[in-house]
C-alpha cells in the first residue's frame, strides 16, 4: 500500500467517525482539534516508513535506486538496480533481507519548500 493510499484509508476511518457522531457549527473546531490530534499520532506511528520496507523474495521493479539491508545489519546502496539480476545481489553479492526505493525515503518537493519558510 502505498503511502497515499495509507492516507486515504486513514482519512476514510476518520470521516466515518466524523459521519456518525454528526456534523454542526458547534462542534466544527473540535472535529478539527481531533482530526489534528488523530492525524499527529498516526504519523509517529511511524506506519508509513515501515511499509515502505520489503523483504527480498519481493522483486522491486524497473531501474530504480534502492536502500537495502543485509543479514549482518549493514546498510547499502545500490543506484540503479535490474530485476533479472535480484537473486544474486540477495544470494550471492550482499545478502539482501530488506530493502527500500530510494525515492520513497526522500522527502517529496512539497516537503522540501516547507524548509525553506
Amino acid at each position: 500500500m502505498t503511502r497515499e493510499e495509507q492516507i486515504i484509508k486513514q482519512a476514510d476511518i476518520y470521516a466515518e467517525w466524523s459521519n456518525n457522531g454528526g456534523l454542526s457549527v458547534t462542534n466544527v473546531i473540535e472535529l478539527v482539534e481531533k482530526a489534528f490530534i488523530e492525524g499527529a499520532k498516526w504519523a509517529d506511528n511511524n506506519v508509513c516508513l515501515s511499509s515502505l520496507w520489503n523483504d527480498s523474495n519481493i522483486v522491486p521493479s524497473g531501474n530504480k535506486g534502492i536502500l537495502y539491508l543485509t543479514k549482518n545489519g549493514k546498510i547499502g546502496m545500490i543506484k540503479a538496480i535490474k530485476s533479472d539480476n535480484w537473486d544474486w545481489y540477495v544470494n550471492d553479492k550482499y545478502s539482501i533481507v530488506k530493502w527500500a526505493y530510494i525515492d520513497d525515503l526522500l522527502p517529496n518537493s512539497e516537503q522540501l519548500k516547507g524548509d525553506e519558510k
